[in-house]
């Protein structure tokens, strides 16, 4: 039996090199995926349909941001807090409130006919920036980017994300 000497060299078998055509195809997966998150964003005309988004377009109208970090984690008067706000029902997390209504401050859009598209941008580029991370775990996973690219191009089609 022969044993082969190794090189010490990790040369890339052909599943871990890049190719033009998957990088083409994933390419084609990120702008068809953004497409499908970001068309008909306004899809109820400003009629606030859907009654859990409209609880949270009321609370983040409703809340205010801080001036500082102690005003912040004074629970009892933070005007952050939904529960100071009328809002005692609250079950929500609330950093992706806090993002949203500090994204719409920023943007100034903090009306409850506007806070919710922000709201709606915000969560396509986050579940736009998911697909990325999938197909990111695809490669560190399997290294191997045709694994990768079909992944993120399940999750950039399919329906319950993109709703």
């Amino acid at each position: 039996m022969e044993i082969e000497a190794t090189t010490g060299q990790n040369t890339p078998t052909p599943r871990q090199r890049i190719t033009p055509a998957w990088t083409a195809l994933f390419v084609a997966v990120l702008i068809l995926g953004a497409y499908f998150r970001l068309i008909g964003m306004n899809w109820d005309s400003n009629q606030h349909l859907h009654p859990d988004e409209r609880f949270l377009t009321m609370v983040a109208s409703a809340i205010t941001p801080v001036n500082s970090v102690g005003a912040y984690f004074d629970t009892s008067t933070s005007s952050l807090s939904p529960y100071n706000r009328g809002y005692g029902f609250y079950v929500y997390g609330t950093l992706p409130m806090f993002l949203v209504r500090y994204a719409a401050e920023a943007l100034r859009q903090t009306g409850y006919d506007e806070v919710y598209m922000v709201g709606r941008y915000m969560s396509a580029l986050i579940d736009f920036l998911t697909v990325l991370l999938v197909y990111l775990a695809g490669l560190l996973l399997y290294r191997d980017e045709r694994i990768a690219t079909l992944a993120s191009g399940f999750y950039a089609f399919a329906v319950l994300p993109i709703q």
